[in-house]
């Protein structure tokens, strides 16, 4: 994870954070209190969700809602690389 754009570039509210996920590999399965808003750069894979898989590829968008449990998922043979925004963290501490 790369994080873009934050508090400390002077973003009063979100953070834009760029994931690369390599093949065969995930992000943890989490909830918490904030939302994503997600655009998928290139590869492919899928968001795993308590109500199942949802497959998601170059330019798909994918919202996931608060306190739902997620994971993102490469299921293809390139990076998986997108773009999460989330609320600016720091703003809400």
């Amino acid at each position: 994870m790369h994080t873009v754009i934050s508090a400390k570039d002077g973003a009063p509210r979100f953070t834009m954070r760029v994931f690369t996920i390599q093949s065969n590999c995930s992000t943890p399965y989490h909830a918490h209190w904030w939302e994503h808003e997600v655009y998928v750069i290139s590869g492919q894979g899928l968001v795993h969700t308590e109500q199942g898989d949802h497959p998601m590829q170059a330019e798909d968008v994918v919202y996931v809602s608060p306190e739902e449990k997620h994971c993102f998922v490469n299921s293809g043979r390139e990076p998986l690389c997108f773009v999460c925004v989330i609320p600016n963290l720091e703003a809400h501490l």
